[in-house]
């Protein structure tokens, strides 16, 4: 278990919920690292360079695995990858216009354009992951830079911890993470117009402050409901 890995500990064949099967890191050569253990959760880094929280009650396997020079392999002939049920691929600009976006022309061209797909999408460098992608649990928001939190928070949290004083912690940034060691806090999350009290729990933890201080109120406002009670009144009053 992770639990029992020393931090800093290369691994694989990692379980993404606890009592199932390795889904994670399971390539020839590849590797993950622990980084860091909290009191139920560890954070991971994966080859990509993203960073995920997985619970200490998952499985491991210490190590790399082996065959890690694959990539270096190399198909002598046509036949090697035929072998391998690879077929052939024709180029786009070998094609017709109407098969391809490369394709036509007179002569040999180009393509005339930056290099696209059959459908028009750009094949170098275009991103094609969803900005409005549904977030998984325990998973970190950032990729590259890891995890944000405001330094003047956390201090503030140590401080009232070590004093032993529980009240309501106020946080501006709400791009600022819930650590696993909030798990138990209170917080005062401010939205831009008041104050939001917010209990951190287990589930909580990985996520933005942001994502629990909502800036819309659900329904119709109460001072809107009187004051279409108000005209009714006014408006029979006239009537009679």
């Amino acid at each position: 278990m992770l639990s029992n890995i020393l931090t800093g500990s290369n691994i694989f064949n990692i379980e993404f919920k606890p009592f199932t099967k390795g889904k994670l890191i399971r390539s020839a050569g590849s590797k993950a690292k622990l980084l860091r253990k909290y009191t139920k959760y560890g954070l991971v880094a994966l080859p990509s360079g993203e960073k995920k929280l997985l619970s200490l009650s998952c499985f491991a396997t210490l190590g790399v695995p082996s065959n890690s020079l694959y990539l270096f392999k190399k198909d002598y002939k046509a036949g090697n990858s035929r072998l391998k049920n690879k077929r052939p691929k024709v180029r786009g600009v070998a094609k017709n216009p109407i098969d391809h976006p490369h394709g036509g022309g007179e002569g040999k061209t180009s393509g005339g354009r930056h290099s696209v797909s059959p459908w028009g999408i750009l094949t170098k460098g275009y991103v094609t992951k969803r900005k409005k992608k549904k977030r998984k649990k325990n998973m970190s928001r950032s990729k590259w830079k890891g995890f944000f939190l405001c330094h003047s928070l956390y201090k503030k949290y140590l401080y009232l911890k070590k004093a032993n004083i529980n009240t309501f912690i106020k946080v501006y940034n709400r791009s600022s993470t819930v650590l696993c060691e909030f798990v138990g806090a209170h917080f005062k999350i401010y939205n831009g117009k008041r104050f939001i009290n917010v209990f951190v729990t287990e589930e909580k933890a990985g996520h933005k402050f942001g994502e629990f201080s909502y800036t819309r109120k659900i329904g119709k406002c109460i001072h809107v409901i009187n004051n279409k009670k108000k005209r009714k009144i006014k408006d029979g009053k006239n009537k009679k």
